[in-house]
């Protein structure tokens, strides 16, 4: 490597020099070289971080679209309301990607707007749901214990989830994050991601002109395309959780017993007989006043003699 002269003195030096050996000049190409090198590392640096924010987009894409065909295997059938909610979502995503300017989409998207706000003022059950059905997507806690649920809908890119942090949880003044004592925490203690669950609850009327629903995704692009929808979760149990049916009181009773035209009951045959109910054994007078009556009829099954 050839030697630089230096400005100062003019003497030659080793470009490799950080200052001039004779005068003590600071060598210019020494520090040209330095910037060079540092910036080249930097620029190295941003391009590797530039790949991983690729990687991870690309990565997300991919989950995205696998993930409406993993819930199509769902065991039980869809309520129908919530098979209406969906396809009225999913119905604006294609509108929304074919829109070639902002503002088409961006109106694209008060379209679904108004298309919600009918759903739920047509809706029998108004913003609250019931019975639906899907598979758990992500869970996560606070350093309090506070839950963060988020459940995929069947057959979309449709998100039901809590709040995922108490801070902006709070801001929403309806705690939809699930704390360990309410009385749903104990049955997210047996889910796991991917599991079939079914789920009640209560959608959030959004103060944002956007969405009529509370609806937090970042941009809108991933409102319309994978929108997470902020509700109030009032049950989450394992599909296979089936609520047993509630007998009826008055089908056992009338199992048991008919009246008749006297008001009197009658007595069905294939019930069995109730067990004669023992009293004290009373003897007044050398005879047995008081012994075994009968449970139905409130007399003495046998009269006993001395």
């Amino acid at each position: 490597m050839p030697d630089v002269e230096c400005r100062n003195c003019y003497a030659s030096i080793s470009q490799q020099a950080f200052s001039c050996p004779k005068c003590g000049h600071p060598n210019r190409a020494w520090n040209s070289s330095l910037i060079k090198t540092v910036s080249i590392a930097v620029i190295s640096v941003f391009a590797f971080l530039l790949l991983i924010v690729v990687a991870i987009r690309y990565s997300s894409s991919n989950d995205a679209t696998s993930k409406p065909s993993d819930s199509e295997s769902l065991s039980v059938p869809i309520p129908s309301e919530e098979s209406r909610f969906s396809s009225t979502v999913e119905s604006f995503v294609g509108p929304y990607q074919s829109a070639d300017t902002d503002i088409r989409k961006t109106n694209v998207r008060f379209e679904r707007k108004a298309a919600l706000q009918g759903f739920f003022l047509n809706s029998a059950q108004s913003f609250s749901f019931q019975g639906w059905v899907g598979r758990v997507n992500k869970m996560t806690t606070e350093r309090d214990g506070e839950a963060y649920v988020a459940i995929r809908l069947p057959n979309s890119n449709v998100l039901l989830e809590t709040m995922n942090n108490s801070f902006g949880d709070a801001l929403t003044f309806s705690r939809t994050m699930i704390a360990r004592g309410d009385p749903i925490y104990p049955s997210l203690m047996r889910l796991h991601i991917g599991d079939e669950v079914r789920f009640s609850g209560l959608f959030l009327r959004s103060e944002k002109t956007e969405d009529y629903v509370e609806e937090e995704s970042v941009t809108e692009e991933g409102s319309m395309t994978e929108p997470d929808f902020i509700v109030h979760f009032i049950s989450i149990i394992p599909v296979s959780d089936t609520p047993p049916r509630a007998s009826s009181p008055s089908a056992t009773q009338d199992s048991i017993s008919s009246p008749q035209a006297d008001g009197e009951p009658l007595q069905n045959n294939d019930s069995p007989i109730a067990p004669p109910v023992h009293r004290p054994v009373i003897v007044r007078n050398g005879k047995i006043i008081s012994g075994s009556e009968d449970a139905q009829t409130g007399e003495p099954s046998q009269q006993a003699q001395p």
